[in-house]
């Protein structure tokens, strides 16, 4: 259930150790855990880019920024996905500070 936490980042801790606890599983049980391998690179993905479009938020490039934001909250697009940036709601809010910047 971190994994879908609103606020992502106040449990990225959580989340690597939850990520990791369950690489140690998936080997054994790899039908149950077809959907770790991407949904681990989508939070990393996630993460990285948030780190970016949080940078450009503050040199004030808040067109690059929305569009970064924008980017992440497509990052888990298909059904079913759980970790990307459509449910941080940061990330929401984060790109409509960018909005009301211009």
């Amino acid at each position: 259930h971190y994994m879908r936490a609103l606020r992502l980042e106040e449990k990225i801790g959580r989340v690597e150790q939850c990520l990791s606890s369950l690489e140690h599983v998936f080997p054994r049980n790899r039908s149950h855990f077809f959907w770790l391998p991407e949904e681990k690179e989508k939070f990393h993905r996630t993460r990285e880019h948030r780190g970016l479009a949080d940078h450009l938020y503050a040199s004030a490039q808040y067109e690059d920024a929305i569009g970064v934001y924008q980017s992440i909250m497509l990052f888990d697009s298909t059904q079913g996905s759980d970790v990307g940036g459509r449910l941080n709601a940061v990330l929401h809010c984060n790109r409509a500070a960018c909005f009301m910047a211009l």
